[in-house]
């Protein structure tokens, strides 16, 4: 038996197909919250027209349903679930990173469903990947964002003596606790900086939270104070 995770313009073929062949095969569809027009329209009974879509799946932010697609809906979903932001954008990293796949945030909400919702079953699931048509700086928006939530980009100030080799003396213990230094901010006049100390701000990478956390700690025990 198999289960489908999808939603938009697929769900009517892909709900007619499937449960012609499989009767009993649960099809889920899955919106972004920022667009869920097919969840309100099920729940009213009647298709409905969502307010403002606010999504990055812009692929399925659709305001209200047709009469057709509604009917569709009715007759061939078992259920509905639906996704933030956050878990799109994960599910992209995801995909990118395990899977060697480029999806746009649409393309993407089914795999976020079965990554951080997880519906309930007891069959196999088939997830429908359909679309990567995402542009290449907001690709490397949501990637850096994912890095941040995972815990492998970290932002760290410091306050460092105001005088010659402190900087030097914080890199090199930061090199000491093997992470890597993406940029650094030095400021010497801070207004929330006491005299005698200069600002510091590092972008880490990290090889996940744990290490991030590791890392900020053994520089607080050294003397580096946040």
């Amino acid at each position: 038996r198999i289960r489908l995770l999808h939603g938009g313009g697929l769900m009517a073929g892909i709900g007619a197909a499937v449960k012609e062949t499989y009767p009993d095969a649960e099809l889920v569809a899955v919106q972004a919250e920022g667009a869920s027009s097919l969840l309100a329209s099920l729940e009213a009974g009647r298709p409905v027209e969502c307010g403002n879509t606010r999504t990055i799946a812009d692929g399925i932010a659709v305001k209200s349903l047709s009469d057709r697609t509604y009917e569709a809906a009715r007759r061939w979903v078992d259920d509905v679930v639906t996704v933030d932001d956050e878990e799109i954008a994960a599910a992209i990293l995801y995909a990118l990173e395990e899977m060697k796949t480029t999806l746009e945030g649409a393309g993407a909400a089914p795999l976020a469903a079965l990554l951080y919702k997880r519906p309930p079953t007891r069959f196999p699931a088939v997830v429908v990947l359909s679309g990567g048509n995402i542009d290449v700086n907001f690709l490397s928006q949501i990637t850096e964002r994912g890095l941040f939530r995972s815990g492998r980009l970290i932002r760290q100030r410091f306050l460092v003596p105001d005088r010659p080799g402190s900087l030097a003396t914080l890199l090199a213990a930061v090199a000491r606790e093997r992470s890597n230094v993406i940029s650094i901010e030095h400021d010497r006049l801070p207004s929330d900086c006491p005299p005698g100390y200069s600002t510091v701000i590092l972008l880490l990478e990290t090889r996940d939270r744990a290490h991030g956390e590791e890392v900020a700690a053994r520089l607080c025990e050294q003397g580096f104070r946040s």
